[in-house]
């Protein structure tokens, strides 16, 4: 971050790649996006999970979607620009987690392999982001060789001194950690081409704009689609062999925002996490094998327990109704399933928010449905 800082306090809110001058942020010359979360050079392809969230593919898709506990979000092949020339391969996956009905990024895990003079080099690691009091924490921890349990490597603070904190776990090419002023971790693969970053959910500074982000460069050749399983795609898909009218055409249905939720929910069994919901295994099993018409009923007469936020907040928040992913599970059974049982269920847990379906037909019509 350059230029002439005219006002201290406006300066601290600026992202990477950025000026400050005019009391305000800008993106460098040459580099486009959004001063206060990321700015990304024009010969780069980026992709951002966001806000509420909002899916920014590399493809440069704009998607709202819906999402539980963690989804695949990244996986690429890049050329490793360093000695001993090779591949890096990076598949990455984002935790979410819900306050007051809404759905915000919380965390991100990634397994990076490199391939150099016939050799892999692998790391897999954790960064959980979060603000307690007002201070911004990031959590990282990795997994040592030869074990499945993530270890503590380091605590970062917004009120402690800024680092770059360099990684030797790497051993074929290192990872650097930066803390940015506007609380943003950036985490730098150089030799593979890949910066990422993360900004936990701030309930005391909405204009903070939360989320995830990856740039690769193009110059390492990145290879999006290389090994993709059908089915298994990750969010951030490109602009060429798949996009999201691929997902649409494969499961039948129509409207985008529903499609990529239904990709991000069953991409990936949900990695293990802190505050990960209990039932969610459940729910993206209900999904995968649900069956296609009866998947499409759910998505058009069940959607609202996935996307109606006054539900999700009543409830999350009232006691005896459980998570809302609980409910999605009845929800499922009954469309997927014909489970009466389930059906009642869940008319039963709705109708304890009757302040919110009093304002949404679709919950009124769940309710007179005859189990």
């Amino acid at each position: 971050m350059e230029g002439t800082r005219s006002q201290e306090d406006e300066c601290l809110k600026c992202a990477f790649n950025t000026d400050c001058y005019d009391n305000a942020c800008h993106c460098l010359q040459d580099f486009y996006g959004d001063p206060h979360f990321h700015c990304y050079h024009s010969d780069s392809r980026f992709c951002s999970i966001s806000s509420d969230p909002v899916d920014l593919t590399f493809g440069k898709q704009k998607i709202h979607l819906e999402m539980f506990a963690s989804t695949k979000a990244v996986q690429i092949a890049t050329k490793r620009m360093a000695s001993g020339l090779g591949f890096c391969n990076l598949t990455m996956w984002i935790n979410s987690k819900r306050r007051l009905g809404r759905i915000y990024v919380a965390g991100v895990q990634f397994i990076l392999a490199q391939t150099t003079n016939g050799r892999v080099y692998s790391v897999e690691a954790r960064i959980t982001g979060q603000v307690i009091n007002g201070t911004y924490e990031w959590a990282v921890s990795h997994k040592k060789q030869g074990t499945n349990v993530f270890t503590p490597w380091l605590l970062l603070r917004s009120d402690s001194p800024m680092i770059i904190k360099r990684s030797g776990v790497l051993q074929a090419c290192d990872l650097y950690l930066t803390r940015l002023e506007s609380h943003i971790v950036i985490v730098s693969l150089s030799c593979c081409g890949v910066v990422f970053g993360l900004r936990p959910y701030n309930p005391t500074d909405p204009s903070a704009r939360p989320g995830f982000f990856i740039e690769v460069n193009k110059p390492n050749l990145p290879l999006l689609t290389e090994n993709w399983v059908e089915g298994e795609e990750p969010v951030c898909f490109d602009e060429g062999s798949f996009t999201i009218d691929n997902v649409i055409q494969r499961t039948g249905i129509p409207e985008p925002n529903k499609a990529l939720t239904y990709l991000a929910l069953t991409n990936s069994p949900p990695t293990d996490y802190d505050g990960v919901p209990q039932n969610i295994s459940r729910l993206t099993s209900l999904l995968g094998s649900c069956p296609d018409d009866k998947r499409l009923q759910f998505f058009s007469q069940g959607w609202f327990v996935l996307s109606t936020r006054p539900l999700i907040r009543c409830v999350s928040e009232t006691p005896g109704l459980g998570d809302i992913v609980d409910l999605a599970v009845l929800v499922l059974e009954w469309f997927c399933q014909s489970n009466s049982a389930s059906c009642l269920q869940a008319q039963q847990c709705i109708s304890r928010c009757l302040h919110v379906v009093a304002t949404h037909a679709d919950l009124q019509g769940f309710l007179n449905v005859v189990c």
